[in-house]
């Protein structure tokens, strides 16, 4: 390959402006986004991170406008073509990078439901380092999209047991728990990671829609309904992501209004749209032959 990067800045310079819409993007629309992709400064190979509930939320930040869809398309269709150009160039440099798996594995073959393929290219990315935080993820994750979230549960509590003083598979063992119809659990778990729950909504209000769900599967009708009034609360002056609200409403059986919560995020043109296309929380919303043909409007590969 003919290319130096000591004289040619082009990978530099389309990193520095990919990192900037990243930021404004996960600050804003994109505070909904369970995964936040990060170029970390000094090195051109992305992470893919699961944003996890903590104990002590960070300072509050104002409610995120409606998004728009020429600003998300634009930050979407960057992030992908720079991260897989990225990827293309770590693997002509260096053919085990795992982040360059991971990005293929995540970015491109999970939302086309290539699992195996994906899956495989979770494993190459694993093998230099099979307890590494940065991918440790990718594996799991496949296995919750494809309908086996138990399988996804057991790898990341060895992973926690390899790795007590992490804090990083509390949030993706929750998250996976859920799928897996643990709701009890998982009720448990995120009220130890949230003594106050409802102050997650500034800084990952997909989190809290999540935590309404449990609550919904495990019966916890006054947990669920806090969490909804505080949705309304904040609603009447800022913005709640209909992406949230649908995870309450489908916790709680409430189809038809998890629906159109749903048809209004896919309207949007949520970056989360994608989730409802794959993901097996949403499939008695897939069933549904109005909300089909309005997934189908997208022109997302569902």
């Amino acid at each position: 390959m003919d290319f130096d990067p000591r004289t040619d800045p082009i990978v530099r310079v389309e990193a520095g402006k990919l990192r900037a819409r990243l930021k404004d993007y996960y600050t804003g629309e994109g505070i909904e986004s369970p995964v936040i992709i990060e170029i970390p400064k000094g090195t051109y190979v992305p992470r893919f991170v699961l944003r996890l509930p903590v104990a002590e939320a960070s300072p509050a930040v104002s409610p995120a406008p409606k998004p728009r869809w020429i600003l998300i398309a634009s930050t979407v269709a960057l992030a992908a073509v720079v991260i897989l150009g990225l990827a293309g160039l770590l693997r002509i440099w260096s053919p085990s990078e795992p982040a360059a798996h991971v990005g293929l594995a995540l970015s491109v073959l999970l939302p086309l439901r290539r699992f195996d393929e994906a899956l495989a290219e979770c494993r190459i990315a694993l093998d230099p380092d099979p307890l590494s935080a940065h991918t440790a993820f990718c594996t799991p994750w496949v296995h919750i999209f494809r309908g086996q979230a138990d399988l996804a549960v057991a790898e990341l509590r060895k992973l926690q047991e390899a790795q007590p003083a992490s804090p990083a598979f509390g949030g993706g063992i929750a998250i996976a728990a859920i799928h897996a119809g643990h709701a009890a659990e998982v009720v448990s778990m995120m009220e130890k990671l949230m003594p106050d729950p409802s102050r997650l909504l500034s800084q990952s209000p997909a989190q809290l829609g999540f935590l309404a769900y449990a609550y919904g599967r495990a019966g916890r009708s006054d947990g669920a309904a806090g969490i909804e009034r505080h949705f309304k609360d904040v609603g009447r002056t800022g913005y709640v992501p209909p992406g949230a609200m649908c995870l309450l409403y489908l916790g709680q059986d409430r189809l038809p209004e998890a629906r159109a919560a749903a048809i209004q995020q896919s309207h949007e043109h949520g970056a989360n749209v994608l989730y409802l296309a794959v993901d097996p929380l949403f499939a008695p919303l897939r069933a549904d032959p109005h909300f089909a043909a309005v997934l189908k409007t997208t022109g997302l590969p569902f």
